[in-house]
């Protein structure tokens, strides 16, 4: 089957990345994007074999093209929200992006898509900026019927933290810019009248950001008493921020472990036992210079041992 496993994508990622909590589906690499190879009945197989293990299943589908060559949508995405699916748009503020959305949500309207089955956020707002959301909603609606295309779930304002994360690795989900979006859309009311709450997040429960990596990992014993294990990992990663990271590896209560591992495994990135790759190098070299001096000390004295038996006898 095409879906690969957390554990797999985990052991994949570096180690201070830490474990990831969902399963991925791969998109189909250019050499099978032929419809002949890769068609409707694949992507249903793949949908249907993952909501069988899965209690949420999210289809990234890009850029919605105005013709649909893939039968992605068409055959697949089109129906799904017909029947039980959500759609979750998204857009920036340029003229041309919520044009071309509202061309899109248009066709899926008149394909057969309840409008309550979609929702709509604008992306990268600018910080402080002002602008009315029931004006916005109004964009979004059908330009003959004026029925709304789309329920507006809130917008995300631009956060370098977030795309510094993504860079990185991370999943930047708890940050206050994006945090508030998606619960809205993760834990909706059930248009019943009632509303389903979220779980608390990590940093309402005291929770850390938790960067370990996969459990089993030969490092795993000891990295889940490190400092870093508990705190923003974008200083170990970041070359102009490795003082700040030596400095939680001075007070870390297993920096002689971690700084051996980092050593002897010959690990090439990041501060790893308050030591930078440079300096892990040059650690390298001195210990095999004393390794070699220590040998060469051992053959001298073998050498005098062997020389005074001889004059011995």
């Amino acid at each position: 089957m095409a879906i690969i496993t957390p554990d797999r994508l985990t052991a994949a990622r570096h180690v201070r990345l830490g474990k990831l909590g969902f399963a991925l589906a791969m998109a189909p690499p250019e050499t099978m994007l032929d419809t002949d190879q890769v068609n409707a009945g694949v992507y249903r197989d793949v949908n249907d074999e993952a909501r069988t293990v899965a209690d949420l299943v999210i289809v990234d589908t890009q850029i919605v093209e105005a013709v649909d060559t893939s039968e992605l949508i068409d055959d697949v995405v089109i129906p799904a929200l017909a029947k039980d699916a959500w759609a979750l748009a998204i857009s920036d503020v340029s003229m041309a992006s919520v044009d071309n959305l509202k061309s899109r949500l248009t066709a899926f309207a008149e394909a057969g898509v309840p409008p309550d089955r979609v929702m709509f956020t604008v992306n990268r707002m600018s910080p402080g900026a002002v602008f009315n959301p029931e004006a916005l909603a109004d964009v979004f609606r059908h330009a003959n019927t004026r029925v709304p295309l789309a329920h507006y779930v809130g917008a995300v304002a631009h956060d370098q933290a977030i795309a510094d994360g993504m860079n990185i690795g991370g999943i930047e989900h708890n940050l206050p810019s994006i945090a508030p979006m998606l619960d809205t859309v993760l834990f909706p009311g059930d248009r019943t009248g009632g509303v389903r709450s979220r779980p608390a997040r990590p940093a309402e429960k005291g929770a850390s950001r938790a960067v370990l990596p996969a459990a089993g990992t030969p490092v795993n014993s000891w990295l889940e008493r490190a400092l870093c294990a508990h705190t923003d990992p974008t200083p170990f990663i970041t070359p102009t921020r490795y003082e700040e990271a030596k400095q939680v590896c001075a007070l870390c209560p297993v920096i002689t472990e971690c700084r051996e591992w980092a050593i002897t495994t010959h690990e090439p990135r990041y501060v790893w036992g308050g030591l930078t790759p440079t300096e892990r190098r040059a650690a390298r070299s001195q210990r095999a210079r004393q390794i070699r001096a220590q040998a060469g000390a051992e053959d001298q004295s073998a050498g005098r041992a062997s020389a005074g038996r001889s004059a011995s006898g």
